[in-house]
């Protein structure tokens, strides 16, 4: 690596560096610390040093090299919802800071990819995050339900994010193999933590109190289901059938009349029918799925009479017939 000039702080050494851009709060700003509930806004580029002048977002040269963007993300300093190297960046800041953090593969994806747009990155890449800490929320608002809501919501675009930017790329094989198994990893935390905050949140006693129909119980419902949905699909796309069977229990025992979990897990039982008890296991959860599907779910029916077909084939596989 190149000198590096006065401007950047070692965090870890050479692996790690911090470098203050702005801060509208003066020395007065609170500093960071683990626990802290924070308002994170962040761009990440491919960077293999430690970039000498700001990057301009609408330049295309450095659009090309973004890949990553997170906007007013709730963050818990220190529960490893985000990369390390972004995490220990952050509580070296002050509330209202804008900062570049400069991280070597060490501290970043390290033998991951990711695929954001038009930029690729290898494996073993740099990067460096242009993070805003915008506010440090106060600890009487993690009191409110919406607090955990939007805590929950948060957890579910970064798993998102690592479905869709490091594991939806991968060859079938390549997902078999485990290949950016921490990303996978940390996505099925992240989904799995939401899926129960929402599950705690819709069982405590702030929803006892208001009706039925509240907008926030369906809200929260609604994201409890697809983070529990989404464990399912992240198993079901690296093979892992049996563990995807497991996964979509727990989505159906939370709503058994879930057509996405209803769904998958007649898919789940197709692929994994080896025997003529296992086709009548299948058969049984297809007909559940079918019986759950009304007019207006057109694409559904066109998947659900993909998995017969399928089922059929199934069949003549084992029995002959």
């Amino acid at each position: 690596m190149a000198a590096i000039d006065s401007d950047w702080t070692e965090l870890k050494g050479k692996d790690l560096l911090l470098k203050v851009l702005k801060d509208t709060k003066g020395e007065e700003a609170r500093g960071i610390k683990k626990g802290d509930a924070i308002l994170l806004n962040s761009i990440g580029w491919k960077c293999d040093e430690p970039p000498t002048t700001e990057f301009v977002e609408d330049d295309e040269n450095a659009a090309s090299i973004i890949f990553q963007k997170a906007e007013s993300w709730l963050v818990i300093v220190g529960e490893q919802d985000i990369v390390e190297g972004l995490e220990t960046g952050i509580v070296n800041m002050k509330e209202g800071q804008t900062a570049y953090i400069f991280c070597t593969s060490k501290s970043a994806l390290g033998e991951g990819t990711r695929k954001y747009e038009s930029c690729q990155v290898p494996a073993n890449s740099n990067i460096v995050y242009q993070a805003t800490v915008s506010q440090i929320v106060q600890d009487t608002s993690r009191l409110n339900p919406y607090f955990s809501l939007q805590k929950a919501l948060t957890r579910k675009k970064i798993a998102n994010d690592l479905y869709k930017c490091e594991l939806l790329n991968l060859t079938s094989k390549e997902a078999a193999d485990n290949q950016n198994e921490a990303a996978r990893m940390r996505a099925l935390k992240l989904y799995r933590q939401a899926g129960r905050d929402m599950k705690d949140l819709l069982d405590g006693t702030y929803f006892n109190s208001v009706e039925q129909d509240h907008p926030q119980r369906k809200e929260c419902r609604t994201l409890m289901m697809d983070s529990y949905n989404n464990v399912v699909v992240i198993y079901m796309h690296c093979k892992q059938y049996a563990k995807a069977l497991d996964a979509v229990e727990i989505a159906l025992k939370r709503d058994p009349k879930n057509l996405k979990a209803m769904i998958r897990n007649a898919k789940l039982h197709v692929l994994v029918a080896s025997s003529e008890k296992k086709l009548k296991e299948a058969d049984e959860a297809l007909k559940m799925a079918e019986n759950a599907i009304c007019y207006k779910d057109k694409a559904e029916e066109a998947e659900v009479k993909k998995i017969r077909a399928q089922y059929k084939q199934r069949c003549k596989q084992i029995t002959g017939q």
